[in-house]
């Protein structure tokens, strides 16, 4: 409340101050919100080693078998000696698969083909180009055992499961927040945050409780913040 004065005539007003809206977090029990890495992205199969040099006389064959496609690949010629074996029994696979999708489709073919061969040292491996869990390949075949002791193959997924988003709105701008790095401290998880606010033009920060809690402040009068996003509830009520 304040009274002026002007000219013998006094007037009383009520002056009211916009306060900051603090909106606390809850416990954060982990600073880890990182992505592991799947071992094996891809779908591949590595051979047992290449110990014969020469097929010929000896013929071996198996099928390729990945996304309805089924591609033959077999060997009946001596390997070449320019190279180890695994390097060359690689090659011969990869020759197999680019001249399938060649005959297919032409050099669209090979540019989109979905599985590859190469070898080092003694083995070869055969694998795909897309990865996750969704990526598979079988072998078929009367020889495919004399290379491999498994004749399937199935890409994994990273596992995400410890990764958070969320979003924060003040009105006029939002921003998502996603947290996909372990912090050592939550003082670095603040920091990412003030980043991503004042990147959005968001009218808040972010400010330290302590160890395991922070909170968000509206930093201008008439702003009420809004939070939402799929693991929201993880942090805020």
């Amino acid at each position: 409340m304040i009274t002026v004065t002007y000219e013998g005539k006094t007037a009383t007003f009520d002056i009211i101050v916009e306060e900051p809206i603090n909106y606390s977090s809850k416990t954060i029990q982990s600073l880890d919100f990182s992505t592991v890495y799947a071992t094996q992205a891809q779908a591949k199969l590595v051979s047992k080693p290449v110990t014969v040099g020469d097929f010929t006389g000896n013929r071996k064959d198996f099928t390729i078998v990945i996304n309805g496609e089924r591609i033959p690949i077999y060997i009946s010629w001596a390997l070449s000696t320019d190279f180890t074996k695994g390097a060359s029994m690689g090659s011969v696979v990869d020759s197999h698969i680019q001249d399938y999708f060649f005959q297919k489709n032409g050099v669209d073919g090979i540019m989109n083909r979905t599985v590859t061969a190469f070898g080092f040292d003694d083995t070869f491996q055969i694998s795909t180009f897309q990865t996750g869990s969704t990526a598979a390949f079988t072998l078929e075949g009367a020889d495919w055992s004399y290379f491999f002791d498994q004749s399937s193959a199935q890409g994994t997924n990273d596992d995400t499961s410890k990764n958070r988003t969320f979003t924060i709105a003040d009105g006029a701008n939002t921003v998502a927040i996603s947290l996909t790095s372990k912090y050592t401290t939550i003082d670095q998880l603040i920091t990412l945050l003030n980043n991503r606010l004042r990147d959005a033009n968001i009218q808040a920060q972010a400010t330290k409780v302590d160890g395991q809690h922070f909170q968000i402040t509206t930093t201008a009068a008439d702003v009420n913040l809004v939070f939402a996003g799929a693991d929201k509830n993880s942090f805020f009520d």
